[in-house]
């Protein structure tokens, strides 16, 4: 169907050649003529018909290779890509937030070079549940104490009911632990972001992130080394603890004259092993020495354990039990302080409320005073961060971007027309040289091939000859 399509349109044209009228395939044959004839480097000095000839097809190479270097010329200079570095003075957040997502190659000098990070930065810990829990409270310690007061000549000093300083202890755990979140966080703010460039708000995120990270994970040694130098100092000074948990005082009449006599001992611990065999320890010579929390009955020397407080310890001082303790016992789900209560008949463990196990945290109910400590008791971080403060606060007086935009029409017209005049005179210099060079590798040719072509003839000739 093409083929025939084609054959259709060759006669159409030829039907229309044929009724065109005389003068208009006149005019054709004369501006073909004229198109052969067309001769730019004519001379008065060479006129022979070879050097028109010459002529006339340096003229054709020159008009061909001048047209070839226009297009070629014109595509180039149509493909090239323009950059140009735009200017803002002054520029508001709204256009600079634009073009951060538009440009890659946006830059902003800042004319304040540091920002504080309390002016950037919002950091608010969640703490741990125990912290505002029942049990740090006076109900809680004030309690204990009352149940210890009423049989207080008849307890053992590991009985659980002597264990208020802990709670009392833990308060001021949870306290010191804020306070030195706090401090933390005023010292953490006066640091400065310094930045001489506006920061992209993805690489702002990502210092200060940085920075925040380093602050949560440093911000606990100072306390820990705080506590571990006390813990150091307490033990090996061998204070006397106000609970008596590490030694006892012992008094006696002696004699008519009814003279006291104070005898002071040191607690200890014997605990049995798995193979059967037994273990004592002394607070004199081992600061773990100590056993579980229990409630205890009977005389002494004859205590009988009637229950044992889970997760709770009892050892030569109250900071010694209470980090190894765990809050499990406390918590929503455990039958603790309904144990307690059946054995004292004290309704108070009842009326306490309990830790609650749904409650989301990262902590699990057996973690150790000691971890909780170690993270001041903190479940999590809300931060928050003001690029727009910072950005306020870096005041760029000038923005400037790159762009890259292709050439318009005009432009592409007028740097082709500037490179046309020393392209023409180039080649009407190469076009003659051009046509001699191929006539001379014509020559070359037709010579050649007539040697070829006469070769063969010598040789039958030279052969003929010999015969």
């Amino acid at each position: 169907q093409v083929m025939q399509h084609l054959k259709d349109f060759h006669l159409f044209i030829i039907c229309m050649l044929d009724v065109a009228p005389q003068t208009f395939r006149q005019r054709v044959h004369e501006y073909w003529f004229l198109v052969l004839k067309l001769n730019l480097f004519k001379s008065s000095q060479r006129t022979t018909p070879t050097d028109l000839k010459h002529q006339y097809w340096s003229t054709r190479i020159y008009i061909l290779f001048l047209i070839l270097a226009l297009l070629f010329l014109t595509l180039y200079t149509s493909l090239i890509i323009d950059t140009k570095i735009i200017q803002i003075q002054d520029p508001p957040w709204s256009i600079v937030e634009n073009l951060q997502i538009q440009s890659s190659t946006l830059e902003c000098p800042c004319t304040k070079l540091s920002v504080s990070y309390k002016d950037l930065i919002s950091l608010q810990p969640t703490y741990h549940q125990i912290c505002s829990s029942e049990f740090v409270t006076a109900k809680w310690i004030e309690g204990l104490n009352l149940i210890a007061s009423l049989s207080v000549e008849s307890l053992y000093y590991a009985d659980f009911r002597f264990s208020s300083p802990m709670f009392q202890l833990l308060k001021s755990m949870c306290d010191l632990a804020n306070e030195t979140v706090i401090n933390a966080l005023s010292m953490f703010g006066q640091n400065q972001l310094v930045t001489s460039d506006l920061l992209l708000p993805n690489v702002f995120a990502q210092r200060l992130e940085s920075a925040i990270s380093q602050f949560q994970l440093t911000t606990p040694n100072e306390l820990l080394r705080l506590l571990q130098l006390t813990r150091n100092i307490t033990y090996m000074n061998q204070f006397l603890s106000g609970s008596y948990a590490n030694f006892y005082v012992d008094y006696e009449e002696v004699g008519e004259y009814i003279q006291t006599n104070m005898t002071l001992g040191i607690y200890g611990s014997t605990k049995t092993l798995a193979n059967g065999t037994s273990q004592s320890c002394s607070c004199a010579n081992d600061i773990e020495c100590g056993r579980n929390a229990a409630f205890y009955t009977g005389p002494s020397g004859n205590r009988k354990v009637i229950y044992t407080v889970p997760g709770f310890y009892s050892r030569c001082f109250p900071v010694e039990s209470l980090l190894p303790s765990t809050l499990q016992c406390f918590y929503s789900g455990q039958q603790c302080l309904e144990s307690m209560t059946n054995i004292t008949n004290e309704i108070f463990f009842l009326q306490m409320t309990k830790l609650n196990a749904s409650e989301s945290s990262r902590f699990m109910i057996n973690t150790t005073i000691n971890q909780l400590l170690g993270e001041l008791f903190i479940e999590s971080w809300s931060s928050k961060l003001f690029y727009r403060t910072y950005f306020n606060q870096c005041q760029p007086a000038i923005c400037s971007y790159i762009v890259n935009t292709q050439r318009s029409t005009l432009e592409i017209l007028t740097t082709v027309t500037g490179l046309v005049g020393g392209l023409s005179i180039t080649l009407r210099i190469l076009a003659p040289y051009t046509i001699l060079a191929c006539q001379s590798l014509l020559r070359k040719n037709r010579r050649l091939s007539a040697e070829i072509a006469l070769q063969p003839r010598k040789i039958v000739f030279s052969l003929t000859k010999k015969n």
